[in-house]
């Protein structure tokens, strides 16, 4: 009986966590205050992702079409002298 109380609490947990990770991953990054920065050499949208405070706690395509929609572009190119907004913060 105790073997089997541990395996059902293994297995909720598991199937717990499992439930938390997708909803985490279904829900989208929503943007806290703004910057503009200026595109560097080598700089591509990644990069500037990576400067977002938060971004860490979604997919990265998330917060890249995050910034593709606050700078109304099509594309991931961005060029050296460019000004491109970010978000302060991702919650």
């Amino acid at each position: 009986m105790k073997k089997l109380v541990a395996v059902l609490l293994v297995w909720f947990l598991l199937i717990g966590g499992g439930v938390t990770i997708i909803s985490a991953l279904d829900t989208e990054p929503e943007p806290v205050g703004n910057r503009t920065i200026v595109v560097s050499q080598g700089d591509t949208l990644w990069t500037a992702m990576e400067r977002v405070e938060g971004s860490e706690k979604f997919d990265g395509h998330q917060i890249i079409n995050l910034i593709q929609n606050m700078n109304d572009m099509d594309g991931v190119d961005i060029k050296p002298g460019q000004e491109i907004i970010l978000p302060e913060e991702v919650k």
